[in-house]
């Protein structure tokens, strides 16, 4: 009776060391996961702020090259008006 109980101990014991094995290993799991999700979130949140600095930076760009373009009009809009006055002031001269 004796072995019995001890046989009986020793199988509860493996049995119980199984079990915490088992939970061990699940809690490892679920600890690595949830460091994964912080670690992609992190990122997430970096490559986020990256990409709108790029984009404010684009968008500075393009109101500064808006502006370089309406310069750029009116200029070549008085070399035409100089142009017209002068090929109309040559006209009357060789009239």
């Amino acid at each position: 009776m004796t072995n019995t109980i001890t046989i009986l101990l020793g199988v509860v014991a493996i049995a119980m060391t199984l079990i915490a094995f088992v939970s061990a290993s699940r809690a490892n799991r679920a600890q690595s996961k949830a460091t994964t999700v912080t670690i992609e979130a992190g990122a997430y949140a970096r490559a986020r702020e990256s990409y709108e600095s790029a984009l404010s930076t684009v968008r500075e760009e393009v109101a500064g090259l808006r502006a370089e373009i309406s310069s750029l009009r009116q200029s070549n809009d008085r070399l035409r008006d100089q142009i017209t006055s002068l090929t109309n002031e040559i006209t009357r001269l060789r009239s």
